[in-house]
């Protein structure tokens, strides 16, 4: 809980529950805003003293090994990391997950409708830095 603490800003909400137990209206309260990394829409603008999650869409086929280094190099202000990619040496979608700066991949079953996209959270994330970094690591 101290680390929670440390991390989360005075306006974020802790809900305290045993074995699970929240109302479901709790539940489905708006808490974070999402931000399109590859929108140039300008009302993505969030506050800088919230946690973010960041959703980067359109994503080329890449390579595993990259893929990780890059989510690795990410700031250490990135908690965690989730999505779906598709690798050049394989023709089947992955998810991942991502957090403590380790990386699980899982095979997607054949049938789904997904598409490639990364969700990124953290606290004080600068959109720009993480932009920068994807079109470095896989458009250059």
């Amino acid at each position: 809980m101290t680390k929670i603490n440390e991390i989360a800003s005075n306006q974020a909400k802790i809900i305290l529950s045993e074995y699970g137990e929240v109302s479901f209206d709790e539940l489905l309260e708006a808490r974070i805003k999402t931000m399109n990394l590859l929108s140039s829409n300008s009302s993505n603008h969030l506050p800088h003293h919230t946690i973010k999650a960041i959703k980067i869409e359109d994503i080329p086929f890449i390579d595993r090994k990259t893929f990780v280094s890059w989510l690795k190099e990410l700031p250490k202000d990135v908690i965690r990391g989730k999505g779906f990619v598709r690798f050049h040496d394989d023709p089947f979608l992955y998810s991942f997950q991502f957090a403590s700066k380790k990386v699980y991949f899982e095979k997607v079953d054949g049938s789904t409708t997904e598409t490639p996209i990364i969700i990124l959270i953290g606290n004080h994330l600068d959109p720009s830095t993480i932009r920068s970094s994807f079109d470095y690591a896989f458009y250059v």
